[in-house]
């Protein structure tokens, strides 16, 4: 991958994958910039069905914060802001990690005036 961005119109398959909740996106590559038309049909998926998957995305970190951006301005999280990239938070279990104390569901900065949108 060079790392160059380019416009696509893009046209990709949403598959259902519960009765209430989730989807699949095939057929989108997101290591390419996506155009307007594209990232509103995804916007509407994701209202649609609250959760959608794009696997086996190969991205780099900056492509995923523009991706990201494409719906909006990033939030960085307030008390653990690090890195290039503070706009992406990496939580994850492996064994050397340590522990976080989130074991119930909860949904971060509900604080601010404006809640996030989508995480």
């Amino acid at each position: 991958m060079t790392g160059k961005a380019w416009s696509m119109p893009a046209t990709f398959d949403i598959e259902p994958i519960g009765p209430t909740i989730g989807a699949e996106i095939h057929g989108l590559d997101l290591s390419r910039q996506i155009d307007q038309e594209t990232a509103s049909a995804l916007e509407a998926a994701m209202v649609e069905h609250k959760v959608i998957y794009a696997r086996d995305q190969h991205i780099t970190t900056a492509q995923h914060v523009a991706f990201g951006r494409m719906f909006g301005e990033l939030e960085v999280h307030p008390f653990r802001p690090e890195g290039e990239f503070p706009e992406i938070m990496v939580l994850d279990n492996h064994k050397d990690n340590p522990v976080l104390s989130t074991d119930v569901w909860h949904s971060d900065t509900t604080f601010r005036d404006c809640p996030t949108r989508y995480s």
